[in-house]
């Protein structure tokens, strides 16, 4: 029983660093968006 658990528990931990992992992914690809956004909305606002 006692192994069960602590493979139920590595499990848990594992499935939070993959999370983790997720949601930093997300973020980083999040900004990459925002800052070209912002490069095009520079560039259309310098030429007017």
């Amino acid at each position: 029983l006692q192994t069960l658990l602590n493979d139920m528990e590595q499990e848990k931990v594992e499935l939070r660093r993959q999370h983790s992992q997720n949601i930093k992914n997300m973020l980083d690809e999040t900004n990459t968006r925002l800052e070209k956004m912002e490069e095009a909305y520079k560039k259309q606002n310098d030429g007017n």
